[in-house]
């Protein structure tokens, strides 16, 4: 009997730590799939950040260099100031938030086809892109309504602004690949640990405030890796892209899951401890009525 108690521990143990270390990968497979390989998901997700300053600038920047690069040099010199302020009006308005979601569309299908194998010609090796070509009209034709009629000389371009690139680009795609196949069970199957756990334990209080306790500890862990994460995103993206604030946007809703899961453990340990507190026998009422035995 001893034995079997014994088993039954260890087995336990190891299916919730099993559990809880699958935890918060399942978290972010789950995240991933709805938020980031969902193209709409991802439009609406990054749809904010045409509101960011940051970005905004850096289109801008990017944008006015094109104009200018397709102008007559001595055009150019004495026009910058003209092209900048039309550029920066271009991009407070809300045609720049309507290009900002086209623009992204086309550039989430293009990381996406990537990712798959297939990318298309217009995705340069490793890296992905936002077409400048239809900011650059929307500007040019904002200078030609202001009474810049040079601005009709510049061409139609397909100028990039490059918004990701990876120099591991096959372990990306490894990576989606499973994300794919095995993203949307991963939840149930670190679910379906615990409640194995649970059920196999002894001592079920116990074994429900350990799995409160791990569940919350390794959402603790995955706020920690997204921090760094945060830290060191600037340093994988192009100069001059707003990294962290895509960042901070594209995993906000990564980090609501986390609280909410690490509330959930933390609930779960709390009621543990009360249920325990109550199922104990009241011993100083036991110790009273022991004279009158």
């Amino acid at each position: 009997m001893e034995d079997t108690h014994k088993v039954r521990t260890v087995v336990a143990v190891v299916l919730i730590v099993a559990g809880c270390l699958l935890a918060p990968v399942a978290v972010t497979a789950a995240w991933a799939r709805t938020h980031v390989t969902d193209t709409q998901r991802y439009v609406d997700t990054v749809a904010p950040l045409a509101a960011d300053s940051g970005v905004r600038n850096a289109v801008a920047d990017q944008v006015t260099a094109v104009i200018l690069r397709n102008l007559p040099d001595r055009i150019a010199n004495t026009a910058r100031g003209v092209v900048r302020g039309q550029v920066g009006q271009l991009v407070e308005s809300d045609t720049f938030q309507s290009l900002w979601r086209n623009a992204n569309q086309v550039a989430h299908g293009q990381l996406i086809e990537l990712l798959n194998g297939r990318g298309p010609a217009s995705v340069n090796g490793d890296t992905i892109s936002i077409d400048l070509g239809p900011f650059v009209a929307a500007a040019r034709d904002r200078l030609v309504a202001s009474g810049f009629t040079a601005a009709q000389r510049i061409p139609d371009v397909h100028q990039s602004f490059d918004v990701f690139s990876s120099p591991d680009l096959p372990k990306a795609q490894r990576a989606y690949r499973l994300l794919d196949r095995y993203g949307a069970i991963l939840p149930y199957v670190a679910g379906a640990l615990l409640v194995l756990g649970l059920a196999v334990a002894t001592r079920r209080r116990r074994t429900l405030i350990g799995i409160g306790l791990g569940v919350a500890a390794s959402m603790v862990v995955l706020g920690i890796v997204l921090l760094i994460g945060r830290r060191v995103a600037p340093d994988r993206l192009p100069d001059g892209f707003p990294a962290t604030a895509v960042f901070d946007v594209v995993t906000r809703s990564l980090w609501t899951t986390l609280v909410v899961v690490f509330v959930v453990g933390a609930l779960v340990v709390g009621a543990a401890l009360v249920a325990t507190r109550l199922s104990r026998p009241d011993r100083t009422a036991g110790s009273a009525a022991l004279p009158g035995c």
